[in-house]
């Protein structure tokens, strides 16, 4: 995804979320990645985790989702929304 000019930052909301998390919690077989944020590796998404909200940077070359699905039973909608510079404190960059 690349961001649209002065939209430093996307809010991915899980509307409806379910992926195979192993018995400890821990993404074994199916799970969300967000990949090339400034903000470093934000670790994977697994679980259950509908009504749940994450915000991260952009950078001009863009920000990626990564997904491995192993499990039969799965299912995610993601609302994406780039936040614009006026809606953000810290718009000192520009997009």
């Amino acid at each position: 995804m690349t961001p649209v000019v002065n939209s430093p930052q996307v809010l991915f909301d899980f509307l409806d979320f379910d992926l195979h998390a192993g018995p400890d919690g821990r993404c074994e077989m199916d799970s969300l990645t967000i990949v090339n944020s400034p903000d470093g590796a934000g670790g994977r998404f697994c679980g259950s985790k509908s009504g749940y909200s994450t915000i991260t940077s952009t950078s001009q070359e863009g920000i990626y989702l990564s997904m491995v699905i192993q499990s039969p039973a799965h299912k995610w909608q993601i609302k994406v929304t780039q936040i614009k510079c006026d809606a953000v404190s810290l718009c000192n960059l520009t997009l």
